[in-house]
């Protein structure tokens, strides 16, 4: 009995080899199986499964059931710009904002616009394709704001170029601006936002500030009637389940304050 116990565990050699054998022919099924690829549009390739470990295929086999959380890792979930407001006018109509925007409203609009191009932590990345071409690619952590350049990009508004440690060059309405960059506030979880104080070409300070419509709600100096529509619409935005953004700018500033820059934090 004591023999058989000790001797029942052991699995011959052969045994272990024709294993192995057996996975790395189950690979080639597992690498060549059209359902686990998927096009790449971009590099206009096709990405196969490709198994790096070999042992995981038994545990494999077992699984039964597949769950995901809701960053929607599995699902592919995409984020999709729907509508925006400005000066209390809730604009739908893709590419048409720059004809609908009434003059009133136009120095606000534009300056929304600066808003998205300017403050933000994007990247331009230059990316060498099998052919020698080089192509510019937006990269950058939040999604929002990738999809924002994108957006405004594809509708012809304004155009995030380059941006270096100092200087950020953008393309608003057609006309190219350099600014350069004084101060940049990263987004914090107590502030609820992000902004960037910023000089144009004629030395003029701005800061451009974005977050949650309740935190940039409580920055404004002077609430207007279009502040109070728009917030109004932000908050119309919400009750439809859209994920909303608000955006605000201070022109005239004077970056060396210690003043203005403790009311900016």
């Amino acid at each position: 009995m004591s023999f058989y116990l000790l001797l029942n565990q052991f699995v011959p050699l052969e045994l272990v080899i024709t294993l192995e054998m057996a996975k790395l022919w189950v690979t080639s099924f597992i690498e060549q199986d059209a359902t686990m690829a998927y096009p790449d549009f971009e590099t206009k390739e096709v990405n196969k499964c490709k198994v790096q470990n070999l042992n995981l295929h038994e545990e494999l086999g077992q699984v039964n059931q597949l769950f995901c959380d809701k960053t929607g890792t599995l699902t592919q979930n995409e984020l999709v710009f729907k509508r925006w407001s400005c000066g209390g006018k809730i604009f739908e109509n893709p590419g048409q904002e720059d004809k609908e925007i009434s003059d009133e409203h136009r120095e606000r609009f534009t300056e929304l616009l600066r808003c998205i191009v300017i403050c933000h932590d994007v990247m331009q990345v230059k990316l060498e394709q099998e052919n020698g071409e080089t192509i510019n690619k937006l990269s950058g952590a939040s999604q929002d704001e990738l999809n924002l350049l994108e957006m405004v990009q594809e509708r012809g508004l304004a155009r995030f170029i380059d941006r270096g440690t100092s200087k950020i060059e953008v393309e608003v309405l057609g006309q190219k601006e350099t600014y350069e960059i004084v101060k940049f506030y990263d987004f914090s979880s107590e502030r609820k936002a992000m902004s960037i104080i910023v000089k144009d070409s004629e030395g003029v300070a701005k800061v451009y500030l974005k977050g949650a419509d309740s935190s940039v709600a409580e920055r404004l100096a002077n609430k207007t009637n279009d502040d109070s529509k728009d917030l109004a619409n932000a908050n119309e935005f919400a009750c439809e389940g859209l994920r909303t953004l608000a955006f605000g700018f201070k022109s005239n500033l004077d970056p060396e304050s210690l003043a203005d820059r403790q009311n900016i934090d």
